[in-house]
């Protein structure tokens, strides 16, 4: 198996400064919502407050106006309050449900950390090396990449804006990690022209060209601002119910441990999303998400649990060696050649940055298991030959579990 070793730190960047904080502001003062309410169910209150904000006509002002006073430090003690205890709960919030999915992060960045008050050297340091400049016409300072489209850095009261705040980002962290090689972005396609231009800002201010953007297509059919997005937490939740009630009506269940059920519900969305190729906009539909049958996370875990059960109760252990003389079934050899291109898959998914090549190399690894499960015996067979066949399962089994652990999964050993 090809040895990937961790040469990287993994962050992420938290939007927690910009019009959006005025909006939830505004959103929650029209809505009168209490501090027990906030409390009791903060993510969605939060979410409801922004979208009833931004559909209503005139809060634009509004929002503006809250956040121009947290960026020029003029606002009072109470929105300050305000502002810190939204990116705390919201924050709390990421981490946990990251942590359902597996994921955690090295270090956490806030564009907060880069308010116009904190960037006043880098945007003269972009003046000096020629790839800003201000405004004949209003004196804006502007990005002048080489698409040859100004493009502003500040808004017009003076307050900062995504595209300045990114590139100050970028530039601290790689005074940060100066050794660093590549900064990669892993942002939706439609950012294309915004990565381009804090790469090549960072490249005018640096001389190096380190800033790679990694795109992924939308998923289409929801909206912020329409009210009607699927929190991803609300997600796994109801992932988590359709999964139980599959296991409940499943003569293969063999536990029902809540947290296996979860494990369960996280691989089939999981495997969903990742066998799509990466730049491809496509609809969620709840259906194909949580299909138990056919090529889905659930026929993952299920081959690794039947590979588990099947060492348990084998009768026989599997040797050091390979004797070939005795593997002379053509499934078995199939399974040997498949085992050996996992390496080759690996290396193409990395470089490619390509799930969907790995997830499909998973469903051919697993249904060829499926076909040699039913046709080629272990236990009661001859000791040597059985320990030869057990041998080759289990190879298949650690590809298995070592190829879904690159995708995040955590393979089970019971279901």
């Amino acid at each position: 198996m090809l040895r990937i070793e961790k040469k990287s730190m993994c962050w992420l960047n938290t939007g927690d400064w910009g019009a959006q904080v005025g909006y939830v502001k505004v959103g929650l003062d029209d809505l009168g919502v209490s501090d027990k309410q906030l409390n009791e169910d903060p993510i969605s209150i939060l979410y409801k407050a922004y979208v009833h904000a931004h559909s209503q006509p005139g809060n634009l002002e509004k929002a503006k106006q809250i956040f121009s006073e947290l960026e020029d430090d003029t606002c009072s003690q109470e929105q300050r309050d305000f502002w810190e205890r939204v990116r705390q709960i919201t924050m709390q919030n990421l981490k946990e449900t990251y942590l359902d999915l597996g994921i955690t992060f090295d270090e956490y960045f806030y564009e907060s950390d880069y308010r116009k008050a904190r960037i006043k050297e880098l945007l003269i340091k972009l003046e000096n090396c020629g790839i800003a400049k201000k405004r004949q016409l209003d004196g804006l300072l502007v990005l002048c990449p080489s698409s040859k489209v100004e493009i502003p850095l500040l808004r017009e009261d003076g307050s900062s804006l995504y595209l300045s705040r990114d590139i100050a980002a970028a530039f601290d962290r790689l005074k940060k990690y100066n050794d660093c090689s590549k900064m990669y972005y892993v942002v939706d396609k439609s950012q294309e022209q915004h990565l381009a231009n804090v790469a090549e800002a960072i490249f005018s201010l640096t001389g190096r060209d380190v800033i790679k953007h990694v795109p992924f297509g939308r998923v289409t059919g929801v909206s912020s601002r329409k009210g009607t997005t699927l929190l991803l937490q609300d997600i796994l939740e109801k992932a988590t119910v359709a999964m139980a009630l599959q296991q409940r009506a499943s003569d293969n269940s063999r536990t029902d441990d809540p947290e296996v059920t979860k494990i369960l519900a996280v691989t089939t969305l999981m495997i969903y999303i990742l066998r799509q190729a990466r730049c491809r906009d496509f609809v969620f539909n709840w259906d194909n998400a949580m299909q138990g049958k056919g090529d889905t996370g659930v026929k993952l875990q299920y081959t690794h649990c039947r590979l588990c059960s099947l060492e348990e109760i084998c009768g026989v252990e599997a040797p050091t060696v390979c004797e070939p003389d005795l593997l002379t079934e053509p499934l078995l050899l199939e399974i040997i050649l498949e085992i050996a291109r996992s390496e080759e898959v690996i290396q193409f998914s990395m470089e490619n940055m390509e799930s969907s090549n790995l997830v499909s190399y998973l469903f051919k690894l697993c249904n060829l298991l499926s076909r040699s499960l039913r046709h080629i015996a272990v236990k009661g067979q001859p000791k040597d030959i059985a320990q030869q066949r057990l041998l080759v399962f289990l190879k298949a089994r650690q590809t298995l579990a070592e190829c879904m652990s690159l995708l995040g999964l955590k393979p089970l050993r019971q279901m």
